[in-house]
């Protein structure tokens, strides 16, 4: 009885060993966005992170997005107000990290934060708060309920950006802002080959993405979707590619 109780003392040990070896140290050096911050680690600390090493963290700052939340973009409505509020609570202030979920970009952290308050013994959840605040959305791949029941809250009482009649979700305003952006590329292109004719196009993909991006309805005269039929679209050599160009085409 007396051994087992050492082996649940050792294991009881070594898990809050572990527990506090993986919170990560560091100051908020910059504020980038809403949702994405510049920070100088302490190296001092076990590192527990598959996207930096050692060596990348004595001269550079490490940038952690707070995870399973979006805030508003820069240029979006309420993207400097979210800015700031994030500039305020947690610029040069002491913070500890714990990593979650890894990130596609080196360098890059998923993370959620804890800011020191003045008391210098508690700590609060930035990610947390700014949703609690109406500072932020829960991110759409969440499946954090805690944090949902929050967001739902800050809506009903219409805080922070949720005072707005029908504010806009980042992930939309991002979508929106991509359409255009192609639209635009399309139109530049569509200008430069506006010359073209069948017996000049480079493939059936050419002749494809003319109709259906640039209105050339005049590759098309019988309207059966398929452009130059005689030439570089003829039977033999027609590819589908009229599914892949609609979906280029905004709503």
């Amino acid at each position: 009885m007396k051994f087992l109780n050492i082996i649940v003392l050792i294991f009881w040990l070594s898990t809050n060993a572990f527990s506090a070896e993986s919170w990560l140290k560091g100051k908020v050096m910059n504020v980038v966005d809403g949702d994405t911050i510049k920070v100088k680690l302490d190296i001092g600390s076990e590192l527990f992170s598959n996207t930096l090493e050692y060596g990348e963290l004595e001269d550079s700052l490490t940038i952690i997005r707070l995870s399973q939340i979006d805030t508003p973009e820069l240029k979006q409505k309420g993207g400097q107000i979210v800015t700031q509020y994030l500039r305020r609570k947690l610029l040069f202030k002491s913070i500890r990290i714990f990593e979650s979920g890894n990130s596609d970009t080196a360098g890059l952290m998923n993370a959620h934060v804890w800011y020191e308050l003045k008391d210098g013994k508690n700590w609060r959840n930035i990610n947390e708060e700014m949703v609690s605040d109406g500072m932020a959305w829960v991110d759409k791949f969440s499946y954090d309920e805690d944090l949902k029941r929050i967001e739902i809250k800050a809506k009903k009482n219409k805080k922070g950006i949720f005072k707005a009649k029908n504010p806009m979700p980042p992930w939309m305003f991002r979508s929106k802002k991509k359409k255009i952006k192609h639209k635009l590329s399309s139109f530049s292109d569509c200008t430069k080959r506006s010359h073209k004719v069948c017996g000049t196009m480079r493939n059936c993909e050419e002749a494809m993405y003319l109709l259906n991006n640039c209105s050339r309805t005049d590759l098309d005269p019988d309207r059966n979707g398929i452009p130059c039929e005689r030439s570089v679209c003829w039977k033999g050599n027609r590819i589908n590619y009229q599914a892949t160009f609609n979906t280029e085409k905004d709503d």
